[in-house]
């Protein structure tokens, strides 16, 4: 059975629940349409998620928010059959939104050859040019 299911943007922190939903979707939509989703196509998406909160949880994408992808194919058995595809699983995971940052403060120092004025990087003459950094 090939499969495909969206995890749909949201905080790090909701990523379990908005994984659980897009989870349930999935084989929701199957079983409308006289499908049942196959044993070991749901424990490929199964590893799948936990594949993708490690992830999350190694903070490597960030603390903002979040968008993720999971693709396969499982066969009866996870063996080979004569004229389909092999088992394979693809995930992506795509931080959409990083945290906000502190804003910066009056004082401090923005990135190199520039100093931070009411929030905003100057080029480093001091004198404000129009090119404002975030």
């Amino acid at each position: 059975m090939s499969f495909s299911i969206t995890i749909p943007d949201g905080p790090v922190a909701d990523f379990t629940a908005t994984a659980g939903t897009a989870v349930t979707n999935f084989k929701r939509l199957l079983e409308e349409s006289d499908n049942q989703p196959s044993a070991e196509a749901m424990e490929s998406v199964q590893a799948a998620v936990a594949g993708l909160q490690t992830i999350i949880a190694s903070g490597v994408v960030g603390t903002g928010t979040v968008s993720a992808s999971i693709s396969g194919h499982a066969n009866p058995g996870h063996e080979p059959v004569q004229g389909w595809a092999n088992d394979f699983l693809q995930v992506s995971i795509y931080c959409t939104s990083p945290a906000p940052t502190a804003a910066a403060q009056p004082g401090d120092s923005g990135p190199a050859g520039t100093a931070a004025t009411d929030g905003a990087a100057v080029d480093a003459g001091g004198a404000d040019s129009g090119r404002h950094q975030a």
